[in-house]
């Protein structure tokens, strides 16, 4: 396992906090198959700390969250390469331990090999992938209990094909056949499986009133992390060079010879070397702006769905209120009027008493609830120090056992040592026979 200062140049810790925090790469190398981990332990005994982090992903200085992260490890995967990958780390336990450590890790590169390998990709025109196909309906079940196809994923510079096998004999269905447009096919690399990643294909547009009608959401298990992070790096930067094509061909429809010769689509030499770096780049800025797109749709649903609840319930209320209103007027001139108003005011009364106390208990129940996990916390940390105590006394115990045997030797010896002397001072006084 290798340490942050393996790393020194690639890795930056900053912060003021009084415990230890260390951010290191499980391998010992920074590419795609690299795992980040972070690590916060206390100065004195040395005890993992309770900690939240904040994972984050910096590309040319933009900030995204990376929410579905929550542990202290972050697996690297083809979302990353350019990217630097950041990690905020705060103690849940404020009174003892205090500050915000902050870390980061890149940028985050393709190792040589899967390099070589996706440059052959591009210059060869697509290739082959083996994979195992789940249904998207079955993502709540354990992937071992999830039913499943062996198929191939057949990735070339115009589209992307998934082959299932039907039979032993080798005879194979295509599941779907798509070309790249300026929003699909979308790629989610999960998280928690190095093995795993999602296809999504939803064409609801129609054109000239003929209805497209490719839809469909695949989850997708490789051979290796290596060849899950190719198929994602191929299909963006073939997505990307559609799309930089197209753009570079509608950017000079309207330019003359001379413009031409200043245009990107003549590249030097060295320009032609940054052609992958190019089309990733593309590709994730546009992939982003249409997740913003997506997200923003989603908050303008959520919005509207939010404004007519409000509208039927500020209905429903005047409709109340009228109806009250109503039925108090009928009453006002009755003969148990003042009987009514007086016990309708006591309850009233009543019930602000009551919500009171509630309100009170639930306050009183939310402090013993933060109390109660303050104590077990320390608890916890009081149980670690009992045993390392414990430890302690054991080894002191060896030790007073040690020193009562080295004791007991000493007296024995001084014994010896006396019964010796005395026998050499009765030698000396004994008279010499003449």
């Amino acid at each position: 396992m290798n340490k942050a200062h393996d790393f020194s140049k690639l890795i930056q810790i900053s912060g003021k906090y009084n415990y230890n925090f260390d951010f290191y790469t499980q391998t010992n190398y920074v590419y795609l198959a690299s795992n980040l981990v972070a690590e916060a332990k206390d100065k004195d005994t040395g005890l993992p700390l309770a900690m939240k982090f904040k994972w984050q992903r910096i590309r040319n200085s933009r900030i995204y969250n990376l929410n579905a992260i929550a542990g202290n490890v972050y697996q690297l995967s083809a979302e990353d390469v350019g990217c630097k990958i950041r990690v905020e780390a705060t103690p849940l336990d404020d009174e003892l331990y205090v500050g915000n450590a902050i870390a980061e890790f890149g940028p985050v590169t393709v190792e040589p090999s899967a390099r070589q390998s996706l440059e052959y990709i591009l210059g060869s025109g697509g290739s082959r992938f083996p994979v195992t196909i789940y249904q998207c309906e079955d993502r709540h079940k354990m992937i071992d209990e999830r039913e499943f196809r062996e198929g191939t994923l057949i990735i070339n510079s115009k589209s992307i094909k998934l082959e299932e096998k039907v039979d032993f004999s080798g005879k194979k269905k295509e599941v779907f056949c798509c070309k790249y447009t300026i929003g699909h096919p979308r790629l989610d690399i999960t998280s928690n499986d190095t093995k795993m990643l999602s296809i999504d294909y939803h064409d609801e547009d129609d054109f000239y009133g003929s209805e497209k009608g490719l839809n469909f959401s695949l989850d997708l298990r490789t051979l290796s992390r290596q060849s899950r992070d190719l198929i994602a790096l191929s299909i963006r930067c073939f997505s990307a060079l559609n799309y930089y094509k197209n753009s570079q061909i509608i950017n000079t429809l309207n330019k003359d010879e001379k413009d031409l010769e200043d245009s990107p689509l003549k590249k030097s030499k060295k320009e032609k070397d940054t052609v992958t770096q190019l089309l990733m780049e593309v590709d994730y800025v546009k992939r982003e702006l249409y997740e913003q797109i997506s997200v923003n749709k989603e908050l303008e649903e959520e919005r509207n769905m939010a404004r007519k609840q409000f509208l039927d319930l500020e209905s429903e209320m005047e409709q109340t209120i009228e109806g009250y209103r109503i039925v108090l007027e009928d009453q006002e001139h009755s003969p148990e009027d003042t009987q009514f108003r007086a016990e309708f005011r006591n309850q009233l009364k009543l019930n602000e008493t009551l919500q009171k106390e509630k309100n009170q208990l639930a306050e009183e129940n939310m402090i013993l609830q933060d109390e109660k996990k303050t104590t077990i916390s320390k608890l916890e940390e009081k149980d670690g120090q009992m045993e390392q105590l414990k430890s302690q006394l054991m080894d002191m115990k060896k030790e007073y056992e040690k020193l009562k045997k080295e004791k007991d030797k000493c007296r024995r010896d001084a014994k010896k040592f006396a019964e010796e002397i005395r026998t050499c001072r009765r030698k000396i006084k004994k008279p010499k026979l003449s």
